[in-house]
């Protein structure tokens, strides 16, 4: 006789706990996913769908426990049956708990971190301002409540099931394999329903999702002819240009000679400065500072990271090209160039550098180094900016590059007690503490205090120096998300506040009171200062980038979502003010797709894509494209 059909409630118990308390979770997850993809009230049937593949890809891990609790009960069963269902099912539900609160903090999956949960700089960057024990809590209280709600449902059934004729216990098996195949089955046929904007955010933030993915048409439903061709192209177009590039980039061609003009040069640097903190209100003297010089308004520092933001920065090349170029041990090409022309190059920052390779090209040999101390980063950038005002103020010296990296507006946002004009502001916050709905206004005046604590310090070292003779360049290494795009920070979306920073430049060969409202981005910046400091255009002929001050205007900029692995699939937007296309770039396996239109939030656009956009996107894919392979393959001869 079948040993599951004798009643014993042990095996009952540890078959139904599963299913159960999958069942109490889903709708937490479905919640959050909910507000995450901006599901509407009128959206019905994608709200069904979304909720039976989330549901789907649960039961999927669920079905490998039970199969291995039927192979348990062969050898045993009572106590240690019921032992293994709770721990099972307590190990992957917990996992989806933990996976919501992560996201609710950061916008990323907790996929994204595992690999660097015992790497010492998480903790570093991560800093008080994330001490997970608040979140850890709220997701043992999620999983407390559905193992609780499953146990008491499993429970029940076990004991109505034990009173009664075998065949309850058949029926009741057959009723949760049924539950096993058939929902996954329903997940499956809902995602091929499923918009493909919404496809690509499920297959990112998602754990499981993926492999549920690859069985999904490549068809969009109600795409048009121009759309599918232009799918066809950009793939294509891809996989022609990736099979020519090396695997290590050559290095980007440097004149042999240098003259340069010997002034100097000042890069302030900002952690986490988000585009509208250049204001007359928030920074006041960086605002009237600009008028020296050249504004860009619609600025991009190419990522959401730092590690990208300053690879850009620093090398002028797309940090889509970033794990393979450090693999080289190619040195950044702005510091190259003016080690090479006799320069004194100096980095100072309170920072911690050796998080995702920085280390590796923000650092000796390229910089003489200085990591500073203080009571606090607050403190502490006062000190980077008092250094940089002495080595930029001594006389009989070489010419100087010094590279401030400020970081009083790292999440935590800092700055000393009497310097907070803007208020009501929160104390030092902790992430996994806030409610964007409660906290969100007190956050913002947070974050405004530390940028006018900046600017203050800004106000301190540029009085300090000779503007007739530094170039003086004062942006950030990506944006900071206070909430407006559904996110805490960065490094989780394309969107404009991650992505868009200030950019002044002022000094010799930089005209005064310009302002610029056409795309830019930091892969620009080597080119335009080298330019100002005595280059030729033939000489920087093999650079990417255009020239800030007087290079032709772009139609858009490409935004590469940072990542932690070379391995990993890029997620690139072409963005301009009017459209934003989302790309998946999987270099390895020379494949380009298109996800679909972003809103400005970095969200999926669920909009239907026009001809126009469908024949734009293919022109910008191009565009950048040729971009990339000049930057990638450009000649590794020096030009004469």
């Amino acid at each position: 006789m079948d040993r599951w059909t004798r009643g014993d409630s042990g095996r009952v118990f540890a078959l139904v706990l599963p299913v159960a308390s999958a069942l109490a979770q889903a709708p937490t997850e479905f919640a959050h996913y909910r507000e995450w993809l901006e599901l509407g009230r009128d959206e019905t049937a994608l709200r069904a769908a979304v909720a039976s593949v989330l549901l789907g890809k649960t039961l999927v891990a669920m079905g490998g426990l039970t199969v291995g609790l039927r192979l348990l009960a062969r050898r045993g069963a009572g106590a240690r049956l019921r032992l293994a269902s709770l721990l099972g099912t307590g190990l992957i539900l917990g996992f989806v708990a933990l996976d919501l609160e992560v996201k609710r903090l950061t916008g990323n999956p907790l996929t994204v971190y595992l690999p660097f949960v015992f790497e010492a700089e998480t903790l570093v960057w991560a800093g008080a301002g994330f001490a997970p024990g608040p979140a850890l809590l709220r997701a043992a209280g999620r999983l407390g409540l559905a193992l609780g709600i499953g146990a008491g449902l499993a429970f029940g059934l076990a004991s109505w099931a034990a009173g009664g004729p075998p065949e309850r216990v058949r029926r009741l098996r057959r009723a949760g394999l049924a539950v096993l195949v058939a929902v996954p089955l329903i997940g499956l046929g809902s995602a091929r329903s499923l918009p493909r904007s919404v496809v690509g955010e499920l297959r990112d933030d998602v754990p499981g999702f993926g492999s549920m993915s690859l069985l999904l048409s490549e068809e969009g439903d109600g795409e048009s002819k121009r759309l599918r061709a232009a799918r066809a192209a950009i793939d294509a177009r891809y996989a022609a240009s990736v099979s020519q590039w090396p695997t290590v980039p050559d290095p980007i061609a440097l004149p042999t000679e240098a003259k340069a003009s010997g002034d100097d040069v000042l890069l302030v640097v900002v952690e986490s400065l988000r585009a509208d903190a250049l204001g007359s209100d928030t920074m006041p003297f960086l605002h009237a500072w600009a008028e020296r010089g050249l504004r860009l308004d619609r600025h991009s520092a190419t990522s959401n990271a730092s590690h990208y933001g300053l690879f850009a920065f620093l090398y002028g090349r797309s940090p889509l090209r970033y794990f393979e170029t450090l693999a080289g041990s190619e040195p950044p090409t702005l510091i190259e160039a003016l080690r090479r022309a006799g320069y004194e190059r100096h980095l100072l920052t309170c920072a911690e550098l050796d998080w995702r390779g920085m280390d590796r090209f923000m650092g000796p040999p390229h910089f003489e180094l200085e990591r500073l101390g203080g009571a606090g980063l607050a403190d502490c950038d006062g000190g980077v900016v008092d250094r940089a005002a002495r080595l930029l103020g001594e006389r009989e010296r070489p010419p100087r590059l010094v590279l401030a990296f400020l970081m009083s507006t790292h999440f935590g946002f800092h700055h000393p007690a009497d310097v907070a004009p803007f208020q009501p502001a929160l104390p030092p916050p902790n992430a996994s503490e806030l409610d964007p709905r409660r906290d969100g206004p007190a956050l913002h005046n947070r974050y405004r205090n530390s940028a006018f604590y900046v600017d203050t310090l800004l106000r301190r070292l540029l009085s300090q120096i000779d503007p007739a003779r530094t170039l003086v360049v004062v942006t950030g290494d990506h944006g900071e998300a206070l909430y407006d795009d559904g996110t805490l920070a960065h490094a989780s979306r394309l969107s404009a506040v991650q992505t868009r920073v200030p950019f002044v430049l002022t000094g010799p060969g930089v005209g005064a009171g310009r302002v610029r409202t056409t795309p830019t981005d930091h892969a620009d910046v080597p080119r335009t200062l080298l330019a100002r400091l005595g280059w030729s255009s033939r000489e920087l002929a093999a650079f990417p980038g255009r020239d800030l001050e007087q290079g032709g205007d772009r139609a858009f900029t490409a935004l590469v979502h940072a990542k932690a692995r070379a391995s990993d699939v890029d997620r690139v937007a072409l963005a301009s003010e009017a459209v934003r296309f989302g790309l998946r770039l999987d270099g390895t396996g020379g494949r380009a797709r298109f996800s679909g239109l972003l809103g400005r939030n970095g969200r999926p656009d669920r909009r239907a894509v026009t001809d126009d956009e469908a024949d734009r996107l293919v022109g910008w894919f191009e565009d950048y494209l040729a971009e990339l392979d000049s930057g990638v393959t450009s000649p590794s001869t020096p030009i004469e």
